[in-house]
Order: C-alpha cells, then sequence, then structure tokens
C-alpha cells in the first residue's frame, strides 16, 4: 500500500522558553544528572536542535518535545518547530519519539574514534563524553556457550514437569553450577590451574570439580548435602 509521508512543520519561531507550556501528559521525567549533562552541551555547542511544540485553540504552544531545555533555560530565546499536528497526534509523537531513538544501538569502537581526539570547553561536558565512552568496558559480556545449554536444559525439564511426564531429570542432576569463594585470587588461579581451566575462567561445570577438594572445612556427602558450613570470606575474591 502506497502513501504520502507528510511534512507536518509549519514554522520555526523563536520565543522565550518560558513562555511554553509544559505539556500535563509528559511521561518523561529528568533527574538531576541529566540536567546537568544537557546545560553541560548547552554550555558547550549551544542550541543545536528545536524543541516541538503545537499551537493550541488559545494560542499557546504546548511542547511536545524540549521540556528539558526549556526548564533548564527559562530565560533563553529557544528555537521551536510549530507542528500542524492535532492533539491526538501530539500525544503519538510524546509517546513514540524517544523510545524509537532509544532503539540505536551503539558502535563503541565508532564513538571512541569519533570523540577521542575532541577539545572540551567545559569540562563537564567532556566528562560526560569520556563517561559515554567507558560504558562499553562496564557491559555484561554474554554467558559462555556451555552456561547458555544449561539454560536450555533447565527450561526443558520445567516444561517436561509441566506435562507431567514420567522420567523427568531429576532436581539434583539440573543444578550443574556452583559459586565459590576462595581466600585470595591467588588461591582461586591455583585450584583452576589444578582443574587445567584458564586461570581468568568465571563459569565452571559441576562436572568438573571434585567437591572434595574445594574445601577442607565442608564435607559434601552422597546425598548432596553439606554437613558442615564453609566459614564465610569476607575477601571479595570469587571463582
Amino acid at each position: 500500500m502506497k502513501f504520502k509521508i507528510r511534512d507536518r512543520i509549519k514554522e520555526l519561531r523563536r520565543v522565550p522558553a518560558s513562555e511554553l507550556v509544559a505539556n500535563p501528559k509528559n511521561w518523561r521525567r529528568h533527574p538531576k544528572h541529566q540536567q546537568n549533562a544537557m546545560m553541560a552541551a548547552l554550555k558547550e555547542v549551544g542550541y543545536a536542535d528545536a524543541l516541538l511544540a503545537r499551537e493550541d485553540k488559545k494560542g499557546r504552544l504546548i511542547l511536545i518535545d524540549g521540556h528539558l531545555r526549556a526548564s533548564i533555560s527559562p530565560k533563553e530565546q529557544v528555537p521551536v518547530l510549530i507542528l500542524d499536528v492535532s492533539e491526538a497526534e501530539a500525544d503519538k509523537i510524546l509517546a513514540s519519539a524517544d523510545p524509537i531513538a532509544g532503539m540505536a544501538e551503539t558502535d563503541f569502537e565508532s564513538f571512541k574514534s569519533l570523540t577521542g581526539a575532541m577539545e572540551f570547553k567545559v569540562p563537564d561536558f567532556g566528562k560526560m563524553i569520556a563517561g559515554l565512552a567507558m560504558e562499553d568496558s562496564l557491559s555484561i559480556p554474554d554467558a559462555p556457550e556451555s552456561v547458555k545449554r544449561n539454560v536450555a536444559d533447565l527450561a526443558s525439564i520445567k516444561a517436561q514437569r509441566a506435562k507431567g511426564k514420567e522420567g523427568i531429570i531429576g532436581k539434583s542432576d539440573t543444578e550443574k553450577y556452583l559459586v565459590i569463594v576462595f581466600p585470595s585470587r591467588q588461591a582461586k588461579e591455583r585450584k583452576l590451574q589444578s582443574l587445567k581451566l584458564p586461570i581468568d575462567e568465571r563459569y565452571l561445570s559441576a562436572e568438573a570439580i571434585d567437591l572434595s577438594v574445594i574445601s577442607r572445612s565442608t564435607q559434601i556427602p552422597s546425598n548432596g548435602r553439606s554437613t558442615k558450613a564453609a566459614r564465610p570470606n569476607h575477601s571479595g575474591a570469587q571463582g
């Protein structure tokens, strides 16, 4: 089905931010750190994007997008795109503009290439850009394939149990992974070396571990339950 994409921009107008009316249906909230980041960007570059508004029957400009910029610079003349839209259409823009923008994915290498040589007049703006570049190193990596397979196995077992089939794998067979706390990083590395595993390994299958040598303070009988709890460790080194 063919359709024509309409141009709904009626005009660009510069008005005092204080004269803009906040949309009572605005669902976005702007915490202090975002306010600081926006102010830093305005100080570094200035207004480089227009706010969006519609004009109601009383001639008031009702904001659709740009509430944060208007609120932190009320004395400034700000650029506003006046849209030829109804209140219902404005609601659709209000509901979808930010979420659609948020669907974009980040290519951190390209971002670092873009920002690596930048110089900043406003220190807070530079810190914000540096923080965005650091998010790549703070992201959580994908789980190893062994963990993904285990999750798939557990999902299959749960599905079988839900159907009430016979011959279901027992609960003890589904508990394949342990959390082990070592007294130090060196102790962790020694143990992984003894198991012929990489010293930076974070996920271990229980099948790869001789439970009887993990901790002398813990004895695990045939029923799989610990008869003596291991002393808690607070060193922060974890396996």
